[in-house]
């Protein structure tokens, strides 16, 4: 089943399913969503954690073991393949098939791929976990929908749509930056509603100060280190 990374959150903390996959076109959004898997699985006590990151002449055998094998203390165990080439090769394409088709019930997992060209995403290997697994993709906001992706995770701390689009032009569309403006402007503006003074007053602080130094001025009640 396909879901919006916006659903993603809710669904997994109600129960992380056997198989996950995960398609981060857009690196920020699938950090975001890498954490939120990683959390809910610890939340459902799959406590133990093991990540193979697939590379040349990488040995799907351990893989295999791992996964049919049980913990020597029963602990229940969250397991990631990051594929950031998207393909796993003829070795690999048989051992995702076989996850895919045998659920352990002590383990989840989650397996990420990078952004895919048009062949890996016509791949058989590809349909088949889509048909699987619990699955997402992360895909980057068109500028014409940042300022309102910016307004959803401003929250109650809302803004102008002045300030909405200056912060988007500021941003340039790189989400990692835009998150760690909105998350300063939460700081500095908590009750909000931000207005594109404060915004632009805002970016200017943010080109001098860190996230770090503007937590510890604000935690002192140092105004006049803002």
């Amino acid at each position: 089943m396909r879901l919006s990374p916006e659903q993603w959150p809710s669904h997994l903390n109600r129960l992380v399913p056997p198989l996950t996959l995960l398609i981060g076109s857009e690196p920020f959004l699938s950090l975001e969503c890498q954490d939120h898997w990683r959390r809910a699985c610890r939340a459902q006590n799959y406590e133990e954690r093991k990540v193979w990151t697939v590379e040349s002449r990488f040995a799907w055998t351990e893989v295999d073991l791992h996964w049919n094998s049980g913990s020597l203390f029963g602990s229940r165990c969250a397991v990631e393949i990051h594929l950031p080439s998207g393909k796993p090769g003829p070795e690999g394409t048989r051992q995702l098939e076989k996850l895919a088709n045998s659920p352990q019930e002590d383990k989840r997992l989650l397996i990420l791929l990078s952004e895919l060209d048009y062949r890996t995403r016509q791949a058989p290997w590809l349909t088949q976990l889509q048909t699987k697994a619990l699955w997402t993709e992360t895909l980057p906001v068109p500028r014409n929908a940042l300022p309102r992706w910016i307004a959803q995770r401003l929250g109650p701390c809302q803004a102008s749509s002045e300030a909405l689009e200056f912060l988007a032009d500021c941003t340039e569309g790189n989400l990692l930056a835009t998150a760690q403006e909105i998350a300063k402007l939460s700081l500095l503006y908590p009750t909000g509603p931000l207005t594109l003074e404060q915004v632009q007053s805002a970016v200017m602080v943010m080109s001098r100060h860190t996230l770090t130094d503007l937590t510890r001025a604000l935690s002192q009640g140092n105004g006049a280190q803002i």
